[in-house]
């Protein structure tokens, strides 16, 4: 036995002496910099380039940006960067891509607050670290713009970085703001996205990811199938192609959360979060787009989402308008639904202005007037005990036993008991909404059934009970 650990410590210590020698002699960046130190001598063919080519030491080099939290030793291996004299060169002493550095100069911002990846690191692959254990591994080449788009403002990126611009705009467009919020801004069906670009590996479940198991993936196949990569997921399915979705994952992907420093915003950041925070009042059309769409739809007929498993209601069907006032439909886009899928979109919860959600009110409205039979001063009479005997033979199958909502709107729900008037509810049962399930009840209607007058003040008191 004493044998056995004399000769298992040695070769433990051989081992070690050989990782002392290759670790301080023969190290990955004093390979790469001895390579580029015999360029510098080929390419010394003038003044300039002998005094660039002395100036050169083969030692251990970093950029230090305490303001950023970052050490980066990338310029230990590439040398060449800023140098257009090595274009042509492979890498790592390539010429860095583009004119980047000469807005982005690597000694003021250091290299991974762009590119990700371990900046302490000596050797490729610990800085590239996709198989080793760090949370931010080297961005791919296709999804580098993400970098540039947590800094600069979005919008502004169509030349620059104009995957990242396209992802924004899809973003936009594809109505996803109607349930993530970001700055403050959008609903909150789903999660929150202001620092989802920093969310690490771990945060991800990654069992029915077909390709390969990086957080770039994950975004890609859950944005193009989100019920299958995570079950039970309540998004909705844009059947985006893949060119979409890598847009759209690059844009989410620059949201960090990250708070830079004053001085070092750029002009067009800095005018981006002022117009945010003092924006103009968006038409109403274009907030219908951005904030309603994605749920509703047109909005003319109610229809059945798989997806939520409920039946969303119609919004711009002209026989509800007709009996909704815009009082209504303000109140119930700024209180929203409390336990269903309706977020409220007043300035302190969704992020609208209130002068924003009377554009939607008047978008909603367009040129639809308030029908006669909607009687503004109504106040229900009746026994309420024979409004629920109504309401359980007539409206339960639908609007559930208490009111709670399942194949149509919750009536229990204090915001709809809060901004519906008993003149609303007496004229929807009188009238049914025309491209929904729901018929009209009133004797001159067409339905199924009919009610007397009298029985329907019973079932609005039943209903004001709930």
């Amino acid at each position: 036995m004493k044998k056995t650990i004399l000769v298992a410590s040695l070769v433990t210590l051989a081992f070690l002496v050989i990782a002392i020698v290759q670790e301080n002699l023969y190290p990955e960046w004093r390979k790469y910099q001895t390579e580029y130190a015999r360029i510098l001598d080929d390419k010394a063919r003038d003044d300039l380039g002998k005094m660039i080519r002395d100036g050169f030491n083969i030692e251990l080099k970093q950029v230090v940006v305490p303001q950023l939290k970052v050490v980066d030793r990338c310029v230990s291996c590439h040398s060449g960067m800023d140098d257009p004299r090595m274009m042509d060169e492979p890498n790592p002493h390539k010429t860095h891509p583009g004119d980047i550095l000469e807005i982005h100069p690597y000694g003021k911002y250091g290299c991974t607050i762009c590119h990700q990846g371990q900046g302490r690191a000596t050797t490729f692959d610990e800085a590239k670290a996709s198989d080793i254990h760090w949370d931010y591994p080297l961005l791919p080449k296709r999804l580098a713009q993400s970098g540039c788009a947590m800094c600069h403002a979005p919008d502004s990126l169509e030349e620059s970085a104009p995957l990242a611009a396209r992802g924004y705009e899809l973003f936009v467009s594809k109505g996803c703001y109607s349930c993530h919020k970001i700055g403050n801004l959008g609903g909150n069906t789903g999660p929150a996205l202001d620092s989802e670009g920093a969310k690490k590996k771990a945060a991800f479940p990654f069992a029915y990811i077909s390709g390969e198991h990086t957080i770039d993936n994950w975004h890609i196949e859950h944005l193009m199938d989100p019920q299958k990569v995570v079950a039970g997921s309540r998004m909705k399915n844009f059947n985006l192609e893949h060119g979409e979705a890598l847009a759209l994952t690059t844009y989410i992907l620059s949201l960090k959360g990250i708070e830079l420093p004053v001085n070092m915003l750029p002009k067009d950041r800095i005018e981006w979060e002022y117009n945010k925070q003092f924006r103009k009042a968006l038409p109403g059309e274009e907030l219908y787009r951005r904030f309603c769409f994605a749920c509703h739809g047109e909005g003319m007929a109610s229809h059945f989402d798989p997806v939520l498993n409920r039946y969303v209601p119609t919004i711009r069907n002209p026989a509800f308008l007709s009996i909704a006032t815009d009082e209504f439909l303000k109140k119930n886009i700024m209180k929203g639904r409390p336990g269903r899928d309706m977020p409220a979109w007043e300035e302190k919860t969704g992020g609208l202005k209130e002068e924003e959600i009377d554009n939607i009110v008047a978008f909603l409205r367009g040129d639809v007037k308030i029908s006669e039979s909607y009687i503004a001063d109504y106040k229900s009479e009746g026994d309420k005990g024979k409004g629920a005997y109504l309401f359980e033979r007539y409206c339960s199958g639908c609007h559930g036993n208490k009111g709670e909502g399942i194949q149509a709107p919750a009536l229990a729900n204090p915001v709809f008991q809060e901004s519906a008037t008993d003149g609303y509810i007496k004229a929807t049962i009188e009238l049914g909404r025309h491209g929904t399930a729901m018929k009209g009840f009133s004797g001159d209607s067409l339905s199924f059934s009919s009610l007397t007058e009298k029985e329907i003040g019973e079932g609005v008191v039943f209903i004001r009970s709930l």
